[in-house]
């Protein structure tokens, strides 16, 4: 009688799930008269700390790496020029877009908070990382030149004209290159001993995307990596101890893109669109959090589901391990067996989404096609966004229908 063998391969201790789902890049200067150093990923902050005279070791972005790898996030960390220039960036978000080479989750400027088209094409063009985008220190210093509009604005205003220059930077054969970008204000002070460093000061500036990531690495100790890194129960920055610039709430819904009723309204700023900016605000009575959610991408009065940066992490995890069984898989022979196996790699991940609160189901599909040596397949998910609006009310009667 015919036999169909199913084979089971065990790949643990080869690629841990962590390094997939949270692996940070971040860039720093290598050490005084050293040479630039290519991404290394490193696991621990021991690992990092022993490799300390390969790099600058005073600077923010080693400090940065080491505190990250302390808190249980991997990091890829980059040896360049304490001034890189325009072409050394360039050079810097070409060669990340290599997935065969690096794994990687976050895209980050480290201490040079230098964001540019290329690290945002660069998430794009890979399509299962989310660039962090920052600006300069002291929002009150943004320059004119470094704005869209040349004009004597608020501080909100500012920083909005700032992060603007950069949406709809899209590739070709790609959606809103937006979806894979999210921007964060302000920077935050801190007196985290890591960080600080050698310091003599007290208290040093952090810059926002590091909050949102260090909250992120305390949620995920508890919570699924795709629930939202904001609010009351996941958006707590430990580590903060004051912020730079306080948001008021009317200038954090000019810096999230939206009017009362819910519906894009930039006023002058922009034409019924805008792309939403995640603040760390003072929301009472829980302190300083990071109070929004949102990607970079262009929203015209609706959302989709990649204009929330929840799912955009979710998406992200589903194409990592959709690529990773692929690799996996090539040159094998193309047939049911293969398909089934190819399966078997991705519906883990997918039944703990699921299971998780992730999703509300999936479905795999094989397609048909006419090319020779290809599998042709559809994955449909149903994510599950995180709640931002409530639409409540408090009615008054003279007495109650039991309704069962």
């Amino acid at each position: 009688m015919p036999k169909i063998e199913i084979k089971e391969i065990d790949n643990t201790g080869i690629v841990s799930e962590s390094a997939i789902l949270n692996t940070v890049y971040i860039p720093g200067p290598y050490a005084d008269g050293g040479e630039a150093k290519k991404p290394t990923l490193f696991v621990t902050s021991k690992a990092l700390l022993d490799k300390k005279d390969d790099y600058d070791a005073d600077s923010l972005s080693f400090k940065l790496a080491v505190h990250l790898l302390e808190l249980g996030i991997y990091v890829l960390y980059e040896g360049i020029a304490a001034e890189p220039t325009d072409s050394d960036w360039e050079a810097i978000w070409e060669n990340l877009t290599d997935k065969t080479l690096y794994d990687v989750r976050f895209l980050t400027t480290g201490q040079y908070t230098a964001p540019s088209k290329n690290m945002i094409k660069c998430a794009a063009k890979r399509g299962d990382c989310i660039a962090l985008l920052d600006h300069p220190e002291d929002e009150t210093t943004i320059k004119e030149e470094d704005l869209i509009e040349d004009a004597d604005i608020t501080v909100v205003k500012k920083v909005r004209n700032y992060f603007e220059q950069y949406k709809d930077d899209g590739i070709a054969g790609t959606i809103d290159a937006g979806s894979y970008v999210s921007c964060m204000t302000p920077w935050f002070k801190t007196k985290n001993a890591t960080l600080l460093g050698d310091s003599e000061e007290k208290e040093i500036g952090i810059p926002a995307s590091f909050g949102y990531l260090f909250a992120y690495a305390n949620s995920i100790v508890t919570y699924p990596e795709w629930y939202a890194v904001a609010g009351s129960f996941r958006g707590i920055i430990k580590e903060l101890t004051d912020v730079y610039y306080d948001y008021s709430s009317s200038e954090i819904e000019i810096l999230q893109a939206r009017g009362a009723d819910g519906e894009v309204d930039l006023d002058d700023l922009g034409d019924n669109e805008g792309c939403a900016i995640n603040p760390i605000a003072l929301v009472r009575p829980f302190g300083y959090i990071v109070w929004g959610n949102r990607t970079f991408r262009e929203n015209d009065g609706t959302t989709v589901a990649t204009s929330f940066l929840n799912v955009r992490n979710l998406v992200s995890a589903i194409k990592k391990a959709l690529y990773n069984a692929a690799r996996k898989y090539t040159f094998e022979q193309n047939s049911e067996i293969l398909w089934i196996n190819f399966q078997s790699q991705v519906t883990p991940l997918l039944d703990r989404m699921k299971s998780g609160n992730g999703i509300l189901g999936y479905r795999f599909t094989k397609l048909k096609t006419d090319k020779k040596a290809r599998l042709k397949a559809r994955l449909t998910i149903v994510p599950i966004e995180a709640v931002e609006d409530f639409q409540l009310e408090v009615e008054l009667a003279d007495s109650l229908e039991v309704v069962e």
